[in-house]
């Protein structure tokens, strides 16, 4: 038989019993209906696996079982969770046999996968994260969870009785069992599962494709969880390898979910510093704002949650280390358009949510500084024509919407939010509140000090002394006008 023929021939076998694992392969109905257990779904799906493919094959290897009458009996006497740590360990043996068998780096003429064959090969995929990668993760970050230094013990009866045990007998049987999981399925991404992992080409396969577009984070998180504490360099090439080829947003989706407090200390410090390097490559921060707000440009007029918009100030305020502030900045290329074309439609209502932080002493100050960074960042990275624009615009706009919308700042409760009408100040102030700062006696917007405090911040002269010269030019204009330009000031403030 031709070589060709062989290989059509097994491929077809192959992935008939793959069909049985995800149970695509039609069943007799007596038979359906006296399954009650997905237990004996699982048991039976192995057990018609092993009779197609006969002698020597995965399961009996892994089971170490002589023949399929002892292997059957094996598979049957094990219990639910085994069973499907099992199916999970022969749905990544299906993909890698179907990989090989279907290499086009390898054969110009190997066989092609159809429709069917590639939606099996998903659900196949699918089993092996949730049985295998993510059972083994969940219970080895479980353990080194529960042993990290930094793990507080219980303050009461109550809480000690909530902590899970974690067993430890089985952990080192679970990260060796992990490591070659993940190492067969980096062999699937990449052309070699060994060596320089920096030179190696991404297999051009379906399978390739669906690992990386599917299980991006699960095959992320696997590979920075085994180089934090196996001191594998392999592990450590892999996942820098594998950082590099995938889209930034998702990278910054995949190390934020990590950075959480559920994840032990190690990890997250890691995944700090990664998402730090991530933030640095060209386009970082446009991937950064893809991860958070989505990738699509469609705008349907929604306000952005100040959560999102204080999640992303928390992150890019952040200075990696061993660098400086300076460093960043070049990094993150401020010539790009990207500051612009991000902040400057929303600079008046900016500039005027920080005007209202500063006026109200008992405003939260971690917001008030995360608002006054956005705002300095842009005023430093924007040419001159875009900051001078920029400023003036918020000049023009007063209150940060300008005339025709009457709208303002106000805390409710522990929030922040935009209401409706003018700001009640003139009230307050009549009435005595403290919280109000004595230099905004005139209640101008925007307050000429508080402007010009942070403009001088910023220390980009070209901009304010371009501002100061049209501020001039504006306010000789106005008073060829009217006669009482002090009126015009009441209305709308310059800077002097």
């Amino acid at each position: 038989m031709p070589a060709e023929q062989q290989t059509a021939t097994r491929l077809k076998l192959v992935l008939r019993a793959g069909s049985e694992i995800t149970g695509t392969e039609t069943q007799p109905g007596n038979k359906r209906n006296a399954e009650t257990q997905v237990s004996d779904v699982l048991a039976r799906r192995l057990v018609e696996f092993d009779n197609i493919l006969g002698d020597g094959n995965i399961l009996r290897e892994h089971l170490k079982t002589a023949d399929n009458l002892e292997c059957h009996a094996v598979i049957r006497a094990l219990s639910g969770e085994e069973l499907e740590t099992l199916t999970a360990e022969v749905a990544l043996w299906v993909v890698v046999e179907v990989q090989g068998l279907t290499n086009d780096d390898i054969s110009s003429s190997a066989p092609d996968l159809g429709t069917r064959d590639l939606n099996q090969i998903r659900t196949l995929a699918s089993i092996v994260f949730k049985w295998g990668v993510d059972r083994r993760l969940s219970k080895i970050l479980s353990y080194w969870k529960a042993i990290s230094p930094e793990t507080s013990p219980p303050k009461s009866s109550s809480q000690a009785a909530s902590i899970v045990t974690v067993d430890d007998s089985n952990i080192a049987t679970d990260v060796s069992e992990l490591q070659n999981m993940v190492r067969q399925l980096l062999g699937l991404i990449f052309s070699a599962s060994s060596g320089e992992t920096s030179s190696l080409m991404i297999h051009s396969s379906h399978i390739s494709k669906t690992l990386l577009t599917r299980h991006p984070s699960g095959l992320t998180k696997a590979c920075v969880v085994l180089a934090c504490y196996t001191n594998d360099q392999f592990m450590k090439d892999s996942t820098n390898r594998l950082l590099s080829i995938l889209p930034i947003s998702q990278n910054m989706i995949s190390l934020g979910a990590m950075t959480s407090k559920s994840m032990p200390g190690k990890v997250r410090a890691v995944c700090g510093s990664l998402l730090s390097e991530q933030l640095l490559r060209p386009e970082g921060l446009r991937g950064l704002l893809g991860a958070i707000f989505g990738e699509s440009d469609s705008t349907d007029g929604d306000v952005a949650p100040l959560s999102k918009l204080e999640h992303v100030a928390r992150i890019v305020s952040i200075i990696p280390n061993r660098m400086n502030k300076q460093s960043v900045l070049l990094r993150l290329d401020p010539s790009s358009t990207l500051p612009h074309s991000l902040v400057t439609p929303v600079l008046p209502p900016l500039y005027s949510l920080l005007a209202y932080l500063d006026r109200v002493r008992t405003s939260d100050p971690a917001l008030k500084e995360l608002v006054r960074g956005i705002l300095r960042t842009w005023g430093g990275c924007v040419n001159v024509d875009e900051a001078v624009e920029g400023w003036w615009d918020v000049i023009q706009k007063r209150d940060g919407w300008g005339d025709a919308n009457e709208l303002h700042w106000e805390a409710v409760g522990e929030q922040i939010r935009l209401c409706e009408g003018r700001e009640p100040e003139s009230i307050v102030f009549l009435q005595g509140n403290e919280d109000i700062d004595s230099d905004d006696l005139l209640q101008l917007r925007p307050n000429p000090a508080h402007l010009i405090a942070l403009l001088k911040s910023i220390k980009r002269d070209d901009v304010n002394s371009t501002l100061l010269v049209r501020s001039l030019n504006e306010y000789q204009a106005l008073q060829a006008l009217d006669s009482d330009p002090f009126r015009y000031v009441k209305v709308r403030t310059r800077v002097y």
